[in-house]
């Protein structure tokens, strides 16, 4: 049986709006470290590797890989380097007025380097490690073109080990370009993609009250135990908790659980609504969402308070702050990025509008609608 499915459906969508807002969630805590960021950290991240392999089409894809390359190349790495050369460029300037806590040449060092900085690295570096994730997997499914057996071999036997001991060797350093990760990646896309060979792309709930329920509370159950176990979790400092193994297991439970909830909001038209706004763009809202931090911190010093209150106030305020990162991320991308072409090419890699993107999928004869749906074409 060829690895293949269906187009995508609306409860895919919605889970990525489930782990957009998590994200946003863990950014608005760091870099505090508490219960609430150590269980969702446990799984978020593997949540959207998990997510390409269920949409990763192995019988379109296997035998064109170079053009398979070079279309995930533009919708990630794109961004990537325009919005970390953006920041370099701000940096130099910034430094000579202001006292940063890395320097311009600092900070190219680590963009050559692929990881870090230390404790401060951008939150961009997610980009990358899913696009050579997703790549690394679909050079293994190449190798073992369609057999299952050598596919399992590659990502259950060798990749966790792999991962493993690139970990150990480098520990405490950082590893260039995140090798470990995305060799996690391609696992969490190879068990997502396992989903889609055997299921396609229906939803993973049994259409059952009961059972739904019954797997809601197994699933929550093990990833909140597990995650405990493992600790706190931050890929961008390869720091995968107590150990890679355990990370595994609660990136896939957690990944299945946010699935099942996923479609069962479908159920609900305003939830699903509300979801499917953050999920249909959520690469978008990711690189742009940070925005909304700064913009808070002067808000409250517009509002009397200082630097020393806001630093002490930091784990007080985080819901404040994870509410202005949904709305700049939102309406960055509404009224910005969906409208200019600049931005389109800067936050997704392709310098088409909003309009122009849906008239592009559309016959000549019909008139663009709304799509209720993903606005990217099937992975």
């Amino acid at each position: 049986m060829q690895r293949s499915g269906p187009r995508r459906m609306q409860w895919l969508d919605i889970a990525k709006g489930f782990g957009i807002i998590i994200v946003m969630i863990i950014h608005s805590i760091m870099p505090v470290v508490n219960a609430i960021s150590t269980h969702l950290s446990s799984f978020v991240i593997p949540l959207f590797f998990f997510m390409a392999g269920i949409t990763y089409n192995n019988e379109k894809h296997r035998g064109r890989l170079t053009r398979f390359a070079k279309t995930r190349g533009k919708r990630f790495l794109i961004p990537y380097f325009i919005i970390y050369i953006f920041v370099l460029l701000v940096l130099v300037p910034a430094s000579i007025f202001v006292e940063l806590p890395i320097t311009a040449n600092e900070l190219f060092f680590w963009f050559i380097y692929g990881a870090g900085p230390p404790y401060m690295a951008l939150h961009i570096w997610f980009l990358p490690v899913l696009f050579f994730g997703l790549l690394l997997f679909a050079v293994g499914d190449r190798i073992a073109n369609g057999n299952e057996f050598a596919l399992f071999g590659i990502f259950v036997l060798l990749m966790p080990l792999a991962a493993y001991f690139l970990w150990i060797m480098f520990q405490p350093v950082l590893i260039p370009w995140h090798l470990s990760s995305i060799m996690l990646a391609s696992i969490f896309v190879y068990v997502g993609n396992t989903f889609r060979y055997k299921r396609g792309l229906t939803p993973l709930t049994k259409d059952n009250t009961i059972l739904d329920i019954l797997a809601v509370v197994i699933l929550s159950a093990i990833t909140l135990l597990v995650s405990q176990l493992n600790g706190y979790v931050d890929m961008a400092m390869d720091n995968y908790g107590v150990s890679p193994f355990l990370y595994l297991i609660t990136g896939i439970t957690g990944s299945i659980l946010i699935l099942v909830l996923s479609h069962l909001m479908t159920k609900s038209s305003h939830a699903s609504r509300f979801m499917l706004a953050y999920g249909s763009q959520s690469q978008e809202i990711y690189e742009s969402h940070p925005a909304g931090f700064p913009l808070t911190a002067g808000l409250f010093i517009l509002l009397g308070f200082s630097i020393a209150d806001l630093a002490n106030l930091h784990l007080v305020l985080w819901p404040a702050r994870f509410i202005a990162a949904m709305l700049v991320g939102y309406y960055f991308v509404k009224y910005g990025v969906n409208r200019s072409r600049v931005l389109s090419f800067i936050f997704r890699g392709v310098a088409k509008t909003e309009a122009g993107r849906k008239t592009s999928k559309l016959p000549g004869s019909e008139k663009p609608t709304e799509l209720p749906y993903s606005k990217h074409s099937e992975s």
